[in-house]
C-alpha cells in the first residue's frame, strides 16, 4: 500500500512554505506507515494474545473478560476500567492494537470534522490478521480522506478537542505509531522468550 501524496515525487522532500496542511499530514502518515507496516507484518495469533506477565489486560470474548468494564460492539471486547489500578496493568499486543485503532480512528474523525467515534461501536478484532487489516484499512482510509480535505477545514477547531484539526490528526498518527512501536518491542520479547523454551 502506498500512502502520502503531494506535488513532489518523494513525499518526504517538498517546498514546505508552499505545502498544503493536508499534504504535510499525508507525508507524516507515510512516515508513520513505514513503522506500522514493518512492525505488524506477519503478526501471529500467539503473539497477539501473548500474556508475558500475570493479570494482563487483553482482548477477550465478552463472557471471559476479567475487568470491571469493557468496550467493543460485539462478542469480543477490550478490557479496561475507568479508574485503573495503580500501577496500571500490563497490556497485550491485542489490547495495544485495538487501543491504537480506536484512538487513531476517533482523533482523525474529530480533526476532519467527521464526528467523534465511540469505542463501543468498534468491532474488536478476534485475531491478529483482522487487527492488522483494521489498522491497514484505517491508514488507507485516512490517506484518502486527507487527499480531498482543504486547509481551511484543518485549521478549524476539532470536534470535542481544543486543538485545530491538523494538530488532532497529527496527534492521531503519533498515537498509532507509539503503540505499534510498543508492539514491535513485545514481538521481539516474544521471539526471545519462545526461543528459550
Amino acid at each position: 500500500m502506498t500512502v502520502g501524496g503531494g506535488a513532489s515525487s518523494d513525499p518526504r522532500i517538498r517546498d514546505w512554505p508552499a505545502t498544503r496542511l493536508a499534504d504535510a499530514l499525508r507525508s507524516q502518515l507515510a512516515d508513520a506507515w513505514d513503522v506500522i507496516d514493518l512492525t505488524l507484518r506477519g503478526l501471529t495469533d500467539d503473539e497477539y494474545f501473548w500474556e508475558p506477565v500475570p493479570d494482563c489486560w487483553s482482548v477477550r470474548r465478552r463472557d471471559e473478560a476479567r475487568t470491571p468494564e469493557v468496550w467493543g460492539s460485539e462478542g469480543w471486547v477490550v478490557e479496561y476500567a475507568w479508574t485503573p489500578p495503580s500501577p496500571p496493568p500490563f497490556t497485550t499486543i491485542a489490547w495495544r492494537l485495538m487501543h491504537a485503532y480506536d484512538c487513531t480512528n476517533d482523533y482523525v474523525a474529530r480533526g476532519l470534522h467527521l464526528g467523534p467515534q465511540s469505542w463501543n461501536d468498534v468491532v474488536v478484532a478476534p485475531d491478529a490478521a483482522t487487527a492488522v487489516t483494521m489498522i491497514t484499512d484505517l491508514v488507507k482510509r485516512t490517506d484518502e480522506r486527507l487527499s480531498s480535505v482543504d486547509d481551511e477545514t484543518l485549521r478549524r477547531t476539532s470536534e470535542g478537542d481544543p486543538r485545530p484539526g491538523w494538530a488532532t490528526v497529527s496527534f492521531a498518527f503519533l498515537e498509532c505509531t507509539h503503540h505499534c512501536a510498543e508492539v514491535g518491542v513485545l514481538r521481539d520479547l516474544h521471539r526471545t522468550m519462545v526461543s528459550r523454551r
